[in-house]
């Protein structure tokens, strides 16, 4: 008997998978079409990171029962190797010429100048002179310095010296950042600076990177992977281990990436992430996340790395409660998990356990932690609890004040705020994290704000993440004078005729970003680049105009691949 024919089962939607390694906790979610199918939370372990990530993993695979398609990381390697002190030395190798001497800009121990100069047009004003730098590298070399930064001042309109210094340090370098490479944008001593930490955290990420990729031929994950970068983009994963810099600060991005998936806003908005150890505090300017305007400041250097603004305050469910000169003081140390989790010294967690605003654990150790702090100060347990919720809730206030009035005076950067300049003032309060729930009531008592908790504010970070996109930018120069166009991330350094003119330069700013996408290994959406910046300047020669300098700048704007079913 013929049977009825069986149709096709339709295709599954793909799943999305965003895994956020925090300082205490690893975050996993996972997400088919749009909808969250699974989440998982587990404990990070600092010493060893891959751990973490291949648990975590594990346990969403079992969770999900089915191909991952994509996968998004976040990762605080690189940031805690340079806020630690654990980078690698780096042999920093500068080319200036004329103005603010390079000395100035020095970077680590072994800086070295070079002779030479090219200008601001990008014409070789004076050779390069090598000159006894093969001996500098030999002593180097004896000090086991291994990983190098080439740097010239004008590198991103001619890279020519930077390549030249970088062909020089080959025979010692197991890696070596270009200047032109790590950005675009002309700040000498910021560029000095990113190159130099780009290859001081790089050994560590490789060990990361080479680690991961284990794990996941181990676990049979053959999806797409990328990294979160600071600006709330993503790179994909083999591109990242050129430019490991990037990923500084991914965890603060995945957070505010995962309130605009969780709570679409048009409004100036405070976002806090609430975690263990600390909480990362970002704003919004009428529903747009605030950048860094020119890049962001790690390890107490200006950098060039592009990143979401964001505040990260020593207050979270593990900050440790102490007596200090007569009274409480709450963090910013983490003494370990809170009492009621089984850690050894009382916490913020136990505080609002006491205090009835949560039930986490055991209940009873966190009263007889608070207990045995009373006996230093003159005042009940509740009032003890009351005073360590009230002051770690006053130091987030103090700390979001700050924020505000440092982006209040000075130019921020979103694509809405370059034409609606206008002080942020904030209507509203996200709240996200883990202590989320117990803290809310703490705050509305402290702001005049309303504050509300995210939905799946538990794994928020890894929502974000899951959804993030591929980001990338190009700057192009071009001088019709000299007839030179360059490109700097793609190494592009052409002729182009007197008669190019800006709208030929903005469509080929477009087109070379989608090369340098495809060399990246992501496939954008045309419809989503951006030119961002587009500048034209006369070159004048007695009274007349003999040609145009051109500066494009192009972008792959940061957002989300797709958005949550009934979120509103």
């Amino acid at each position: 008997m013929q049977t009825k024919k069986e149709r096709p089962l339709p295709n599954p939607e793909p799943i999305a998978v965003g895994l956020d390694v925090g300082g205490t906790h690893t975050d996993v979610a996972a997400i088919r079409g749009r909808e969250i199918i699974a989440h998982v939370k587990t404990v990070t372990d600092p010493e060893h990171l891959v751990d973490s990530v291949t648990d975590a993993l594990e346990r969403i695979q079992r969770e999900i029962n089915a191909d991952i398609d994509s996968l998004n990381l976040s990762t605080t390697l690189s940031t805690n190797a340079l806020v630690e002190g654990r980078a690698a030395p780096v042999g920093v190798l500068v080319s200036a010429g004329p103005g603010i001497a390079p000395e100035v800009n020095r970077y680590g121990d072994y800086y070295h100048v070079l002779d030479g100069f090219i200008d601001h047009r990008g014409t070789e004003v004076r050779p390069l002179n090598t000159d006894g730098l093969d001996a500098l590298l030999s002593d180097w070399a004896a000090e086991e310095i291994q990983h190098f930064a080439v740097i010239g001042k004008f590198s991103t309109r001619n890279p020519e010296h930077e390549n030249q210094m970088f062909d020089a340090v080959q025979p010692y370098s197991n890696f070596t950042t270009r200047g032109h490479m790590v950005s675009g944008y002309l700040n000498f001593p910021r560029r000095i600076r990113t190159a130099a930490m780009n290859s001081s955290v790089w050994p560590h990420y490789q060990t990361f990177y080479s680690a991961v990729t284990d794990t996941l031929k181990c676990l049979n994950i053959q999806a797409h992977v990328n990294v979160l970068k600071a600006d709330g983009g993503t790179l994909p994963f083999p591109a990242s281990r050129d430019v490991p810099v990037e990923t500084v600060h991914s965890g603060p991005a995945a957070s505010v990436m995962g309130a605009l998936a969780l709570r679409p806003m048009q409004q100036d908005v405070i976002c806090m992430d609430m975690g263990g150890t600390t909480t990362d505090v970002a704003l919004f300017a009428r529903g747009a996340p605030v950048l860094e305007r020119s890049g962001i400041r790690m390890a107490g250097y200006d950098t060039l790395v592009r990143a979401i603004q964001s505040h990260s305050v020593g207050i979270g469910g593990d900050s440790a409660l102490q007596i200090k000169n007569g009274s409480l003081q709450v963090g910013p140390q983490r003494q370990g998990p809170c009492l009621a989790a089984g850690g050894p010294e009382p916490a913020l967690m136990d505080a609002l356990n006491v205090l009835g605003y949560a039930e986490f654990g055991d209940m009873q150790k966190s009263k007889r932690g608070i207990e045995h702090l009373t006996e230093s100060l003159d005042c009940s347990v509740m009032e003890a609890a009351s005073s360590a919720v009230h002051a770690a809730a006053d130091i987030l206030v103090d700390a979001v004040t700050e924020m505000l009035r440092e982006i209040n005076s000075k130019p921020v950067y979103t694509l809405y705020e370059m034409f609606h300049p206008d002080p942020i003032k904030p209507t509203q309060i996200l709240l996200m994290g883990g202590p989320a729930d117990a803290f809310q009531k703490s705050l509305i008592d402290r702001f005049s704000l309303p504050v509300d908790v995210l939905p799946w504010s538990g794994v928020a970070n890894a929502v974000g993440a899951a959804l993030c996109r591929v980001t990338l930018n190009v700057d192009l120069f071009a001088d019709t004078v000299k007839g030179i166009r360059s490109v700097a991330q793609l190494n592009v350094r052409d002729s182009v005729s007197s008669r190019y003119n800006l709208r030929q330069a903005k469509k080929d700013a477009r087109r070379y970003l989608l090369q340098y996408a495809q060399r990246m290994g992501a496939s954008p959406d045309q419809a989503r680049i951006d030119v961002h910046q587009a500048e034209e300047f006369n070159q004048v020669a007695g009274a007349s105009v003999i040609g145009r300098t051109l500066r494009v700048k192009s972008q792959i704007r940061p957002g989300l691949t797709g958005s949550l079913k009934g979120l509103s």
